[in-house]
């Protein structure tokens, strides 16, 4: 009986230790990052921008609205310090008006409204450093 206490002991004492490392979460460093999005010299009304650790940068991607061509990302959202990869999207209106999936309304019809090389097939990567970081992308169409 004493046996199979000391296992059980030492079982949940592996368990505690396993669960303690987590993530390595703590360890990532993540700084305040804004900036500005302009396409074609102009701001990007309104979209998201997203930060996506990469080429051995390790850490959870962030991201946030881009209204009236400004971005900010808080330090406690931050971004991860090391190199990004950078997706940007901004949905743009047809003029035209599509029937909902989900009702009887319609609603106006909105397409991709910066170039995939931006965001579905992006290729930009911004070295993100300690401290604050201000950013400005000038995408072109």
């Amino acid at each position: 009986m004493q046996c199979r206490c000391v296992m059980s002991n030492g079982l949940f004492l592996i368990a505690v230790m396993l669960l303690s490392c987590g993530c390595g979460g703590d360890n990532v460093r993540k700084t305040a990052v804004k900036g500005e999005v302009l396409l074609d010299g102009k701001p990007v009304p309104q979209g998201r921008i997203t930060f996506e650790p990469t080429g051995g940068t390790t850490g959870p991607a962030s991201g946030a609205s881009i209204k009236n061509g400004a971005f900010e990302i808080s330090a406690e959202n931050g971004v991860t310090v090391g190199k990004n990869l950078v997706r940007i999207n901004s949905n743009k209106p047809t003029g035209k008006k599509v029937k909902s999936s989900i009702s009887s309304d319609m609603l106006d019809e909105t397409v991709e409204g910066i170039p995939e090389k931006y965001n579905s097939k992006s290729k930009l990567e911004k070295e993100i450093e300690e401290g604050p970081n201000e950013i400005s992308f000038d995408l072109e169409s």
